[in-house]
């Protein structure tokens, strides 16, 4: 229990065997660090090998091997603190963030936050019971606005994505850029958009934290084919070395990536998503 210890806005990584291979996602835990239970929500997407096998074949009893809890996107949280944290999250970016939320909430009672929430409809809305609870059990502290891009609102403010112009929108409303901390989850072009909308407001770089979901691009991506080409041929050598143990390869110029080769010659790499944002 010691070693999974985790903080606020950390993620698991989950490994299991499918069809033979060995899969590995990254899922951020949702609960608050406060109860320190290894708690993970895995949204179900069209295609996805790991996520349809947990939502449709995974039951109790079943084994995962599960990395320790990794990540940066997390707040510097004291019960002396009495600060004001604004959210930004789109889809399944609430993950980390409502694990961050729930903690300040319990653990800086003199603290204040603001989450801005986009979702396509109110019916795909993760965690929206949740949320709403928890602006019952703190109306004073936590100001809460689900923002819907594909269903009206009967509040013009509340329609559309999130982006500068919405940003805008909602200063007029509750101060956004006057904060001490900002925190934004979800699509890359929502956290580049808002967080540069943020450093126009003058906030400082520092202040600002991003986790940005991605995964590794697939076989048969066009820009990355493209990009491949483009790299001059011929062979590098590698050195990989891990725990002291070293393991040395040559891999085309043109070729694959790294941790792939390194996996292929035996080497135990840690990693999660493959793509290069999950700092593993």
């Amino acid at each position: 229990q010691k070693a999974y210890r985790y903080k606020a806005g950390q993620y698991l990584t989950l490994i299991t065997q499918l069809d033979g291979a060995e899969i590995r996602r990254s899922y951020s835990i949702c609960e608050s660090a406060n109860k320190q239970q290894l708690r993970v929500a895995i949204k179900q997407v069209p295609d996805g090998l790991f996520s349809t096998y947990a939502n449709t074949k995974m039951r109790v009893g079943d084994r995962l091997d599960v990395i320790l809890p990794q990540g940066n996107f997390c707040a510097d949280i004291s019960k002396r603190h009495k600060k004001r944290y604004v959210f930004f999250a789109a889809g399944s970016g609430i993950t980390p963030i409502i694990s961050i939320i729930k903690t300040i909430l319990e653990s800086e009672p003199k603290s204040h936050i603001v989450l801005l929430y986009g979702n396509k409809s109110a019916e795909s809305i993760i965690f929206k019971e949740q949320l709403e609870d928890l602006k019952n059990q703190y109306l004073d502290r936590l100001e809460l606005f689900f923002i819907l891009s594909q269903e009206k609102t009967s509040n013009p403010l509340l329609f559309g994505r999130i982006d500068p112009e919405k940003c805008q929108a909602f200063e007029r409303l509750t101060p956004l850029k006057k904060a001490d901390a900002f925190f934004l989850c979800g699509p890359e072009i929502m956290i580049h958009s808002v967080s540069d909308w943020l450093l126009q407001q003058g906030v400082k770089k520092k202040n600002i934290h991003i986790e940005l979901f991605t995964t590794a691009a697939k076989k048969g991506d066009t820009k990355v084919e493209q990009k491949q080409e483009n790299i001059a041929s011929g062979k590098a050598k590698i050195d990989v070395v891990i725990d002291g143990e070293k393991y040395q390869f040559e891999l085309d110029k043109n070729g694959g990536n790294i941790l792939d080769a390194a996996l292929e010659s035996g080497a135990d790499v840690p990693f999660a998503c493959k793509g290069g944002v999950c700092c593993t």
